[in-house]
């Protein structure tokens, strides 16, 4: 509720994406299908995903989105359930999934009083991603002006201030606003919460059992 983002503070910019934004889990729902993916200025960082060979911009725009980001590989779940883990070190973030059976409170698990990631299967990395220079910029033809006007300030490959979020779109594919065809979508999505879909809607919920912010060793 009420204007958060319009106050600016060292972990609250408002120049998104200019310290950049870290997916842990991105889905959709009744797919079961989890991406992992990085949004960044322009000329902040290129990426290499799990040592393929492919550098992928990680602002990456696209026709149907501005700020697609970089992503690796998505992976199927049976449900949206089970344990999620993101290792951040100094150039690269690695991605980590436990389905809801696996035991990941015995020592070193990711949810042990001292995880130690060294200890973690390779099975359950899901994906890794290097960060690296970049040479792109941010141009007319390529991105949007508030794209640039964000990311003015920024010439180096650099995520900070990060903060964590759960969030719900209700009414678009990702942050679009995409819940139907039609030229009102934003209205017509809003008169559905209101109206006929709100008995459904209200009955939803996401369980949280339990997270941690760690620095390792």
């Amino acid at each position: 509720m009420g204007q958060f983002y319009d106050t600016p503070s060292p972990v609250n910019c408002t120049d998104w994406p200019s310290a950049g934004e870290v997916d842990i889990i991105e889905t959709i729902n009744g797919d079961n299908i989890i991406h992992n993916t990085l949004h960044t200025c322009p000329q902040m960082c290129d990426s290499e995903w799990n040592n393929d060979g492919v550098i992928i911009n990680c602002a990456n725009p696209t026709i149907s989105d501005p700020n697609s980001g970089c992503s690796g590989n998505s992976y199927e779940v049976n449900s949206p359930e089970g344990t999620f883990a993101c290792l951040w070190e100094n150039n690269s973030f690695k991605f980590y999934y436990w389905e809801s059976q696996a035991d990941v409170r015995s020592d070193g698990g990711p949810l042990s009083e001292s995880p130690n990631p060294q200890s973690w299967s390779k099975t359950d990395l899901k994906n890794h991603v290097q960060l690296l220079e970049t040479n792109t910029y941010c141009d007319e033809e390529s991105h949007q002006d508030w794209q640039c006007e964000a990311c003015k300030e920024i010439d180096k490959c650099e995520i900070k201030n990060l903060k964590m979020i759960f969030n719900i779109t209700l009414c678009g594919i990702w942050a679009g606003d995409e819940f139907d065809e039609t030229d009102n979508s934003r209205k017509n999505c809003r008169d559905y919460i209101l109206g006929e879909g709100k008995e459904s809607i209200d009955d939803q919920y996401i369980k949280i059992e339990y997270v941690s912010v760690s620095k390792l060793p």
